[in-house]
């Protein structure tokens, strides 16, 4: 998997955080308190210092692992990131609206007592929370993507989400959160499916699945890797963007492509079912 997958899940998650964090930031001003901003900076940082810290070490567990275990840490690890993955999306398409609630109760009620340390710590969690996330699915890639690949996919979706949150709050783009939000959710549930059809081909060379025929071959004119030395044409390219943001293999087991289209058919149905229905509701 390239680094496209890791960029997605960079985006969303860095997106979500700077996100809460400005809003935070935003309710305490509203308040009439701008000097209690300076805790919820602190919280950040102290955060991402944590997941930066967390990350690595975990990398590092996740590359001995790879290294000692192979096909076998593959699957298991993709299969813990899938259902790291359908949470995030689960949750927060449920959970949302509450959650924005309850953190604007809890900064106020921080802000008129001056509890700082009240602040920094809802910061801190938002932080490490969304940080951790992105630590889980990086795991996954030990054996999959170099850690340069990673480093880019990371800098590319944190680096573009800073750039969206700034416009965001100066009010130069007027982007609805919520579609967003529905858009990245979609794009993570194709990660998902690349990640669980992953999961089915390391498994089945370790025996946990069955073996199944193969569905295809573009090898020819789609590979999903691009040569290491040589010409790189447009095919490669293309197959190895795709590959790293929804799993596309250019020879593909029965198992594996049953498996993704399970998953991606029913999660977007479920996913896309209530914005439809609003969306007909409204035209009616």
């Amino acid at each position: 998997m390239s680094f496209a997958g890791v960029a997605v899940v960079a985006l969303r998650e860095s997106l979500e955080a700077l996100l809460v964090c400005g809003i935070l930031a935003g309710i305490v001003a509203k308040l009439g308190h701008p000097a209690a901003r300076k805790p919820i900076i602190l919280g950040g940082l102290l955060g991402v210092a944590v997941s930066i810290a967390v990350g690595v070490a975990t990398h590092k567990l996740a590359s001995d692992l790879y290294d000692k275990h192979g096909a076998a840490f593959e699957a298991a690890a993709s299969l813990v990131a899938v259902a790291i993955l359908t949470y995030m999306v689960v949750w927060m398409y449920k959970h949302t609206q509450q959650s924005m609630g309850a953190l604007h109760a809890k900064a106020k009620d921080a802000v008129l007592s001056g509890r700082s340390s009240v602040l920094l710590g809802l910061a801190f969690v938002v932080v490490v929370r969304e940080g951790l996330e992105t630590v889980v699915f990086v795991a996954a890639q030990a054996g999959q993507t170099s850690a340069g690949g990673i480093v880019l996919g990371l800098a590319v979706g944190i680096a573009v989400s800073v750039v969206l949150a700034l416009l965001l709050f100066r009010g130069i783009v007027h982007l609805s959160v919520e579609r967003f939000f529905a858009v990245t959710g979609i794009l993570l549930i194709l990660v998902g499916g690349g990640l669980l059809g992953y999961a089915m081909h390391e498994g089945a060379e370790v025996g946990w699945f069955p073996e199944t025929p193969q569905a295809w071959d573009t090898s020819g004119a789609l590979p999903h890797k691009c040569p290491e030395s040589g010409p790189v044409d447009a095919g490669c390219i293309t197959g190895s963007f795709l590959h790293g943001l929804m799993g596309y293999r250019d020879t593909p087991a029965w198992l594996d492509l049953g498996v993704w289209l399970a998953y991606v058919g029913a999660m977007s149905v479920w996913y896309l079912r209530p914005m439809m229905a609003r969306r007909g509701h409204t035209q009616a």
